[in-house]
């Protein structure tokens, strides 16, 4: 089994419009504050795939904002704001979703940031807002998936004063690391080889409600469970991230029921099969299985075999991918 410990975390940015009916009067940013990833959000994605759950469910989508008075330190264990004065939806506000991405080639890491904005309707948030905290939809009971206090540039704890003619606005930026390479040894077919996972193109900007399992090498082979890219034969190394240098033999294959991914271990699994009757009698073995049938299309992950197995038209293969989350 491979292994990928991903991290996520994120910060707030406060803003308040003292005067939102003057169209010249601009939002001022009055506080920010980092969060704590609680353990119910945490739970939730190292248990993505242990139901049928497809990368939009609601119950992960950061679907709104809750502001609250209460100071008290948040905690992991927390599930819910300590004192919370009002709820706002995403829905039919402006949002920022501000999305980039980077690569380090050197740790072979990939950054994503996704930006979101909350707005407050005018008179929704008045008094005194000490606390925030993100949640999801409502398939699990609108569950938070973070909570922090709000402080002062100093990050000292602080109380943001929201006059009932005051609009509040909250920023949130998301930050998701990944590793795009892991290896591990295994013994199959009487011999030990070596497997090395890579994401071999860079993903495109998901929708709020797909971050941040999105990015994951478990979700890349669930997407398409019907179809696996193969390429037969000994490989050179993977390609690196935004490398269009492709294995020149790659074919496309289905390959009915390749995937199915549950709960092991505390994480998020995988399971890439090969079936029988599918990829068989190449003299060569296989040396590369993709996560998509176009191997050259964008958000593929990729399983390199070295030495490459031989399968014949009644074996069975399956490796598995595994995704463990932590906080940043």
């Amino acid at each position: 089994m491979i292994n990928l410990k991903n991290s996520i975390g994120g910060e707030f940015e406060f803003y308040i419009n003292r005067d939102p009916a003057n169209k010249e009067s601009k939002p001022v940013k009055v506080a920010e504050s980092k969060n704590i990833i609680l353990d119910v959000f945490l739970n939730a994605l190292n248990n993505y795939y242990s139901a049928s759950i497809n990368p939009g469910d609601s119950r992960y989508a950061f679907a709104g904002c809750a502001v609250g008075s209460g100071v008290t330190a948040p905690l992991p264990s927390d599930i819910g704001l300590e004192s919370e004065i009002y709820k706002s939806s995403r829905s039919g506000l402006l949002n920022l979703d501000n999305y980039t991405t980077l690569y380090d080639s050197n740790t072979k890491i990939l950054t994503a940031k996704l930006e979101l904005r909350y707005i407050f309707n005018i008179g929704e948030v008045v008094g005194n807002v000490s606390e925030v905290g993100l949640y999801g939809g409502s398939t699990a009971g609108n569950f938070f998936h973070n909570r922090a206090l709000v402080r002062d540039s100093g990050g000292n704890p602080t109380t943001i004063a929201v006059l009932s003619t005051d609009q509040l606005i909250v920023n949130y930026k998301l930050t998701v690391s990944i590793p795009t390479r892991a290896t591990a040894s295994i013994t199959a077919g009487g011999a030990l080889r070596q497997l090395t996972l890579a994401k071999v193109a860079a993903p495109s900007k998901p929708s709020f409600s797909q971050t941040p399992w999105y990015f994951t090498a478990a979700n890349g082979f669930k997407a398409l469970p019907s179809q696996l890219g193969v390429d037969y034969g000994q490989t050179n190394e993977l390609p690196d991230l935004n490398s269009s240098s492709w294995p020149s033999r790659a074919q496309s294959y289905s390959n009915s029921n390749s995937t199915s991914a549950g709960l092991e271990g505390g994480g998020c699994t995988a399971t890439v099969s090969v079936n029988t009757g599918v990829f068989t009698n190449e003299t060569d073995g296989i040396g590369v299985l993709y996560s998509k049938a176009n191997v050259r299309g964008s958000d593929v992950w990729a399983l390199r075999i070295d030495p490459p197995i031989q399968k014949s038209p009644t074996e069975f293969i399956e490796f598995k991918v595994k995704t463990t989350w932590s906080r940043s």
